[in-house]
């Protein structure tokens, strides 16, 4: 019997890119989303409340500073507050004091990792580590547990302090116990915004990728959020969007569902911390229409929009949500900074020629807040967002299953349903793969094929548990495809 079915549309119709705006939260209808999941994005001109009601579950700890200390308060109760990375480097971390630039690194004939920076970690001569461990445990009884959801950055730059001493492991001996005490085990702590377990199936073979998800995380290679590691108590690993040249942009298709997998079997949470940009800037200009004329201004390249709607639905299937960083928010007008605009262009109306910058007529200071080139990075992150909450969130709690599957009435590719056996052969075979989630009498569908042409294909594939019983749609584009089958409607 075979079952025709329709994929969810990603982008709304009211959607206008011409307007170079963020405007998701104008155009969706409000996002509900399971517990344990965690969506943030910048807040712009959108106000706290806003945000909230549209579904965001946490509130960055300075936008809270928009709402009285009573509806923080509030925020922080029902476990909707987030200490970013912005506000959390070493100094704050370790409740410290001084200026790590220029930094003064000890002791002298050390390298990295046995090294620290004396101008804000007091050092006396003959000391031998940053800290004691009593000392570690007493700044972790000091940091704040007012956030449910806490990302830490101390692993770059003059305030770099490496995760292997022992005051490291202690700082989180005290936080954690205090976390679950007022959270339940339902909280959000990473040790960096780029932390994750270190693997990827495009950097190992096919047996080894597979294996790794065989082998006890004990036997991985070394990492402190494994187990015996000094960051083994922290709850969660932030998968890092900092995305470089584009053409290997695809890989992450299926790097992203691997690491979820593993952060599965570590027991760790994975959200995804991304960028809007590639980290990547060979002579790139974007085009900031505006009635007298065309900026062109110089900045890094930005992600591809259709992926950027497939990471986000990734990163909530196999992970528990995404945090955009640095994303498009909400302006009511393109006001631009000029310090920002090095190397831009200006062309006016009817001239063929770029002007000089000072006819440019929407220069405004950084303090009043500021415009930058629309890449659609938020709206894109939305949608997907979005499509997740209408769709998989659904089933949260159900139970997964990889299907065999063909293209065009093709030969059929055999799921294994083993580990990330599914996710390994589709990333070496550079092709798709279709996993489904069935609870109750409701099915998630997605099928996702990161090396996709733009040419339309039917998608076949096979109910998990009957296989007399197949579906049809239409996939085209290396897009995420996801509907939910109601099972019981099946004739």
């Amino acid at each position: 019997m075979a079952v025709e079915i329709e994929f969810v549309q990603e982008v709304p119709d009211e959607y206008d890119a011409l307007t170079q705006m963020c405007q998701w939260a104008d155009i969706l209808p409000d996002i509900v989303l399971p517990p344990g999941k965690m969506w943030h994005m910048s807040k712009g001109a959108y106000t706290v409340e806003q945000l909230l009601q549209k579904g965001y579950t946490h509130v960055s700890k300075f936008d809270l500073q928009e709402v009285s200390p009573s509806r923080q308060a509030q925020i922080s109760a029902q476990g909707k507050a987030y200490n970013d990375p912005m506000g959390n480097l070493t100094m704050a971390q370790f409740n410290l004091s001084g200026n790590p630039a220029p930094a003064n690194w000890v002791p002298l004939g050390n390298s990295w990792p046995n090294i620290w920076n004396a101008n804000i970690f007091p050092t006396v001569p003959g000391q031998t580590e940053p800290m004691t461990y009593q000392q570690g445990y007493d700044k972790g009884l000091l940091f704040t547990d007012f956030y449910n959801a806490v990302i830490f950055e101390n692993a770059e730059q003059e305030h770099a302090i490496s995760p292997h001493w022992a005051f490291r492991r202690a700082y989180y001996d005290a936080l954690i116990p205090r976390m679950i005490a007022k959270y339940g085990p339902n909280f959000f702590l990473a040790d960096n915004y780029y932390s994750g377990v270190g693997a990827r199936p495009d950097w190992l073979t096919r047996a080894e990728a597979k294996q790794r998800l065989r082998d006890s995380p004990n036997t991985w290679p070394g990492n402190p959020m494994l187990p015996g590691g000094t960051m083994e108590k922290t709850t969660t690993s932030c998968y890092g969007g900092y995305y470089k040249e584009p053409d290997t942009l695809y890989l992450h298709g299926y790097a992203i569902p691997y690491s979820g997998l593993l952060n599965r079997k570590l027991g760790k949470f994975m959200v995804g911390f991304i960028q809007s940009f590639h980290e990547w800037r060979p002579n790139n200009f974007y085009d900031i229409v505006y009635p007298e004329g065309d900026l062109m201004f110089k900045t890094k390249i930005p992600i591809n929009p259709v992926f950027l709607i497939s990471q986000a639905v990734l990163f909530f299937i196999y992970g528990n949500g995404v945090i955009g960083y640095g994303y498009d928010s909400k302006r009511f007008d393109k006001k631009v900074v000029r310090q920002y605009a090095e190397g831009a262009l200006y062309f006016k109306n009817g001239n063929p020629n770029n002007v000089s910058l000072d006819e440019f007529p929407y220069w405004t200071p950084e303090a009043g807040g500021y415009y930058y080139p629309y890449n659609g990075s938020a709206d894109m992150t939305a949608f997907g967002v979005h499509m997740y909450a209408n769709t998989w969130a659904l089933t949260e709690g159900g139970t997964e299953y990889y299907c065999d599957f063909r293209i065009d009435g093709g030969s059929w590719i055999t799921a294994s349903n083993a580990e990330a056996d599914d996710i390994v052969d589709a990333c070496h075979d550079r092709r798709g793969w279709v996993l489904v989630r069935i609870k109750g009498t409701t099915m998630s569908v997605m099928y996702m094929n990161p090396c996709a042409d733009n040419a339309s294909h039917t998608l076949e594939f096979r109910h998990p548990l009957t296989s007399s019983v197949t579906f049809t749609g239409t996939a085209a584009t290396p897009i995420i495809h996801v509907c939910n089958v109601n099972l019981s409607s099946l004739p």
